[in-house]
């Protein structure tokens, strides 16, 4: 094939314009690739973006016995995985980015997500964390850490992590309802009811939005009082 056949492969791939399209071939050739890399790198991407997992799967591990250093084959394959939910398999595919790129930040986000998706907390700390030194303002590492706290009781640090995310974006209304959660598991009733109406107000005002935080709200507060007609009452004094 020649470099305008190429190209043209690239633009039905990527949707992108001649000149970007040249830029990545180029970008492709100076990497090493090779052109059966660049025909299964084309491949990969139209399938991904048809979401069309299984064939993505396939063509990935096709670039990946041709190139074992393929990076992008390997992050590709995980991100199929990961959307079949299949998070054990995502997890290695991930790790064999990071085993050729220990700076591939995109990689460890998302095997901490599909670490966390498995309850394997640890691990996913240790991922979300390397985010956060790669790229201190990464708010949903942030994030995902004080979820994980949370999940662990382990409140000062949730708190530590949610009031960290609320720097970086104040607009992060799922913050301020977890914020929410942990005072209510620390029985701060009045603070719990500042953060849930900040969940709200960062909804948007949405009606489901704000359906969801009161109603799970008193479901935990039920729960923390075991009373739910006191829970009720409770409620209906403080929602104002």
């Amino acid at each position: 094939m020649h470099l305008k056949e190429w190209t043209e492969v690239i633009i039905r791939a990527y949707g992108s314009d001649e000149r970007d399209a040249v830029v990545q071939l180029k970008a492709f050739i100076e990497s090493g690739f090779s052109y059966d890399d660049i025909y299964y790198c084309c491949c990969v991407k139209g399938y991904f973006a048809r979401k069309d997992y299984v064939a993505t799967i396939e063509n990935c591990r096709k670039a990946i016995k041709l190139n074992a250093n393929n990076v992008y084959a390997h992050y590709i394959l995980g991100q199929a995985h990961k959307n079949l939910e299949e998070y054990e398999t995502a997890i290695k595919a991930y790790t064999e980015v990071i085993k050729r790129d220990r700076n591939h930040f995109e990689s460890y986000y998302n095997r901490g997500v599909s670490y966390l998706r498995q309850e394997q907390y640890d691990e996913a700390l240790e991922d979300f964390k390397q985010i956060i030194n790669l790229n201190s303002n990464h708010t949903k590492a942030h994030y995902y850490c004080s979820v994980i706290y949370l999940h662990l009781e382990q409140y000062d640090k949730a708190i530590e992590y949610f009031e960290r995310t609320i720097k970086i974006d104040k607009s992060f209304d799922a913050v301020y309802y977890n914020r929410g959660v942990v005072c209510l598991n620390l029985r701060r009733y009045n603070e719990a009811i500042k953060y849930f109406g900040r969940a709200k107000y960062c909804g948007g005002g949405n009606y489901k939005c704000v359906k969801f935080y009161i109603d799970e709200a008193r479901h935990i507060l039920s729960r923390i009082l075991r009373r739910p007609d006191l829970a009720e009452e409770r409620w209906a004094e403080k929602w104002k």
